[in-house]
């Protein structure tokens, strides 16, 4: 028996532009929001660091330079289970106080 699978539409992939600037996400293989995608269809997510100001190293809950995967199962896409963030550097205590009057 031969049993088809519902693809995923395009247009019902993560809009990451509501979470954070568009631009802060690399997606590939670029998702079409008019094309339908077969089950199985596997997209992957990282944090573009280019977009980001340094020292602020991008970073995302699988750590730094890593992906996370939505995949099209069922003619849904499944969850994408964190986001980029902007990490503030580690506090450094001073080695002293400068005190400067006005």
């Amino acid at each position: 028996e031969i049993r088809c699978k519902e693809k995923c539409h395009g247009y019902d992939f993560h809009n990451l532009s509501a979470f954070h600037n568009g631009e802060a996400y690399i997606v590939e293989p670029a998702i079409n929001r008019s094309h339908l995608y077969d089950d199985e269809y596997v997209v992957r997510v990282s944090c573009n660091a280019a977009e980001h100001d340094e020292p602020f190293p991008v970073e995302t809950s699988m750590g730094n330079g890593s992906y996370i995967e939505s995949r099209c199962l069922n003619g849904n896409w499944t969850a994408l289970t964190s986001w980029c963030t902007k990490e503030c550097p580690a506090y450094v205590k001073p080695d002293r106080i400068e005190v400067i009057d006005s």
